[in-house]
């Protein structure tokens, strides 16, 4: 992986805490050309943690964690995984954003969107027409109508794991 590479070779201890937080320890020094898709989806959020200041809380550095507020923007991370998939890189996000790091992402898998948003806000044709909790815009009527379905239940579609996770129910 040539940006693997550079980062191991400038900060080996951050490249590899990194590989490890997104489950890539035992690819680091693939090419990125032979990884599964899913393991691509998670290299891609690996990158994406490198481009942040190395002061976020839990991350192992010394630095003052208060001193480099971070935002992480996501594009549709959990698109075209399978449900496990899904649920593996979702903890990811769930565990960056537990590190103190402002996570905002786009999604249309809605085992991602209710199983792990602190708040939803849906767009329909560049219009915002619901923002709140997840089961508060889940209810909303024109959501409801034109995106999720009349029939959608919050509680039958997403389902707590032991771990705390959120997946969709198959």
């Amino acid at each position: 992986m040539a940006w693997w590479d550079r980062l191991d070779r400038r900060q080996p201890e951050r490249a590899l805490r990194l590989a490890a937080q997104a489950g890539l320890q035992a690819q680091a020094h693939a090419t990125v050309a032979d990884l599964p898709y899913g393991a691509k989806k998670r290299l891609e959020l690996a990158m994406a943690l490198a481009g942040l200041p190395d002061a976020v809380p839990g991350s192992g550095a010394d630095q003052d964690a208060h001193a480099a507020p971070s935002l992480l923007l996501l594009d549709e991370p959990a698109a075209g995984l399978a449900l496990a998939e899904r649920a593996d890189m979702m903890a990811l996000v769930r565990q960056v954003a537990s590190q103190g790091v402002t996570v905002l992402y786009t999604e249309h898998n809605m085992d991602a969107v209710f199983g792990v948003a602190d708040r939803v806000l849906v767009l329909m044709q560049g219009r915002l027409v619901a923002d709140g909790l997840p089961d508060v815009v889940a209810q909303d009527p024109q959501v409801r109508e034109r995106y999720l379905g009349m029939d959608f239940d919050l509680n039958a579609n997403v389902n707590t794991d032991p771990k705390g996770l959120h997946d969709a129910q198959g």
